[in-house]
């Protein structure tokens, strides 16, 4: 009898075994490391989860579910890992991860500030980041989404400031069509230091816009000519200068602006 029971508990034991291999060969490499990664960062230990994180978004093409695939699903990665990153104290690494999202996904954009708001660095060099990235995410994408509790009134931006030179009508491809030249000198707009520098001399002929006579308008040919001795910006403008600025020229992208004198903070 004991021999039975013996018998019985082993079998059930390498039955139990059987089945415990068994999930285990079904569950894939991707949900080993994705749980792997949630795992180690409730655990506290940061930098080992960043490097399962950093398998994830490496193997993403080859080993990711058909609906976690795409550019976005890329850039939450990415946004994920820098996350990881920073809970390390590994600012540089977390900065690369963030850039790397806003490039596959302007859209991000709100994501990747709260997450640079909140990295173990000084004030200044955080806000001047959060500017910087901020400036990068609408350069991809000016319609990128930006919270308005979360997004810096004031973030780093060109204008130029622009003389005509003279307009000129010839015969283009599609029939007659007006084209403006024009010198221009750019000037950076710096929220740390709190003011405009020129970012160069002055360029001559360094821009033409044309617009086709009695065809579709052109929002940049009407934007130069109305900033002849003045300030033209060619993306969107930050709140705290807004109401300076003229425009947009171009409402559909909500972007071209002009002005008579450069904004004051």
């Amino acid at each position: 009898m004991r021999f039975g029971i013996k018998g019985a508990v082993r079998k059930w034991w390498l039955v139990a075994a059987a089945f415990s291999l068994l999930a285990v060969s079904c569950t894939s490499a991707w949900e080993r490391h994705r749980q792997r990664v949630a795992e180690l960062e409730r655990q506290g230990r940061f930098r080992e989860a960043a490097e399962q994180q950093r398998w994830l978004v490496a193997r993403a093409f080859f080993e990711a579910p058909a609906s976690e695939r795409g550019p976005q699903w890329d850039a939450a990665r990415l946004v994920a890992l820098g996350c990881l990153y920073g809970k390390a104290g590994e600012a540089r690494l977390a900065l690369e991860a963030y850039r790397e999202a806003l490039r596959l996904d302007a859209g991000r954009l709100e994501d990747v500030l709260a997450a640079i708001d909140l990295l173990p660095l000084p004030e200044d060099r955080r806000d001047a980041l959060m500017d910087e990235f901020a400036r990068y995410g609408l350069s991809l994408d000016a319609r990128a989404p930006l919270a308005a509790g979360r997004a810096p009134e004031c973030w780093a931006y060109v204008a130029y400031e622009v003389r005509v030179r003279r307009i000129w009508t010839r015969k283009g491809p599609r029939g007659l069509e007006r084209v403006v030249f024009y010198d221009r000198r750019p000037w950076v707009f710096q929220p740390a230091a709190g003011g405009w520098r020129a970012d160069g001399d002055w360029v001559e002929n360094a821009g033409a816009e044309l617009q086709p006579v009695g065809g579709g308008e052109n929002p940049r040919y009407q934007a130069v000519l109305d900033a002849d001795r003045g300030f033209y910006t060619d993306g969107r403008v930050p709140p705290c200068h807004r109401s300076e600025w003229r425009g947009p020229y171009d409402a559909a992208r909500e972007e071209v602006y002009i002005a008579a004198s450069l904004p004051k903070r």
